[in-house]
């Protein structure tokens, strides 16, 4: 039985939650993405994974989406948040009804990035800020049935590709206590890629790497537009380390495309006709004199509300939030999913290749040799040249 084509195939594991005869698993291919293997002998051909399976099936989309700016009212919220702290809003009106929040949570130990849940406010912390790579849904969907089943009022929080395997799961019923939110996907990367990169940087500072976070709003610029987010990376022995946005080389291959998982090049989900209830994302290039001067820094988000239950929800937050409406016009040039998928680039056809050779940062500074000298060198005038020489020099050319 074959599935679907490997190179539409999301990853999104509705076809192994659905196996009435656990035959099918989810196996990392050798670019570290999951995708579905069956056990020919545990298999009956009943065909149930090929009858749901997002990939083959046609989503059903919301018609049509109002545009939001927005942001949590709490500074500690935006602090901990990527970028509008829209998300906490949502959870905490979730909790305050008795119900469950599903999310992704990172386990820095061995940087894997999986879907769990939460019935507690107090647990939240670790499913906020953005991870820059693809979940395992392992159970999540049986559990989430489970849930509504019961009752429960349940936020299900993700992208797109997995919101759709949810709703496949569940024969495409709409329950009433199920929300569902997407979070505007710019691709996915694979745990491999993960892994490669922080080998390369632990080799490249001499350290043991505790934990990394791929957007912070440190240092006076904060959020700003996005442009100020730096990946911050946390050694073993307590420092720490901010990236020159430029030139943190995750950033630089995940923003231009190198690595993402083939599907995203083919993504069924982009555009304004959403699948979830709400659609949140960081207001790329925002623009607006609504927008006080340190809100900038501390991150707005974009929203989204693609349904009844979506414009519900968003007027239950707007106590803890400011809200405005915003012209759709104003936020689709800066967030490309809004319109089309990433565009594939020549590099990814050998890119792992190049990795497994060269290493994570190796095969990054090859695909931006000008950019990395220039760096170097600025690297090395620094170390050498004390700081008020250099000033000096740039007062007086």
């Amino acid at each position: 039985i074959n599935i679907c084509d490997t190179s539409v195939c999301t990853g999104c594991a509705m076809c192994a939650s659905v196996c009435r005869k656990n035959a099918i698993t989810m196996v990392e291919s050798p670019e570290g993405f999951l995708y579905p293997y069956i056990d020919v002998d545990k298999c009956v051909e009943c065909h149930e994974c090929e009858k749901k399976c997002p990939a083959i099936l046609c989503a059903v989309r919301n018609p049509e989406s109002d545009f939001y700016m927005g942001w949590h009212k709490d500074k500690d919220v935006l602090l901990s948040s990527s970028s509008g702290g829209i998300f906490t809003a949502i959870a905490d009106y979730i909790f305050d009804n008795g119900g469950v929040v599903f999310g992704v949570v990172r386990d820095p130990e061995i940087n894997r990035v999986y879907h769990t849940y939460t019935e507690c406010r107090d647990n939240l912390d670790p499913f906020r800020l953005s991870k820059y790579y693809q979940s395992e849904v392992g159970e999540i969907y049986k559990t989430i049935a489970s849930f509504l089943k019961k009752g429960r009022l349940v936020l299900f929080t993700g992208s797109a590709c997995q919101i759709v395997g949810l709703y496949s799961y569940l024969n495409n019923k709409r329950f009433e206590n199920l929300i569902t939110m997407d979070v505007l996907c710019h691709g996915v990367a694979s745990k491999k890629v993960i892994d490669s990169y922080i080998e390369s940087q632990e080799k490249r500072y001499h350290k043991k790497i505790s934990n990394l976070f791929f957007r912070t709003k440190e240092e006076k610029n904060g959020w700003c537009r996005g442009e100020g987010a730096k990946m911050k990376l946390e050694f073993a022995d307590g420092t720490s380390h901010l990236s020159e946005g430029p030139y943190d080389t995750y950033m630089l291959g995940f923003n231009n495309n190198f690595f993402l998982r083939e599907s995203c090049y083919k993504c069924k989900y982009c555009g304004t006709e959403r699948v979830a209830d709400i659609t949140v994302a960081d207001y790329w290039r925002c623009n607006d004199n609504r927008i006080p001067e340190e809100q900038m820094r501390l991150g707005v988000s974009l929203i989204l509300t693609n349904s009844v239950k979506g414009k519900e929800i968003l007027s239950h937050i707007e106590k803890d939030c400011v809200i405005y409406s915003i012209n759709p016009k104003d936020a689709i040039p800066g967030n490309r999913a809004l319109s089309k998928p990433q565009i594939r680039p020549v590099v990814r056809d050998t890119f792992f290749q190049q990795m497994d050779k060269y290493g994570y940062r190796g095969a990054i500074e090859r695909q931006f040799k000008k950019r990395f000298l220039k760096y170097n060198l600025k690297c090395f005038i620094r170390k050498v040249i004390p700081k008020r020489v250099v000033a000096r020099i740039l007062k007086n050319p």
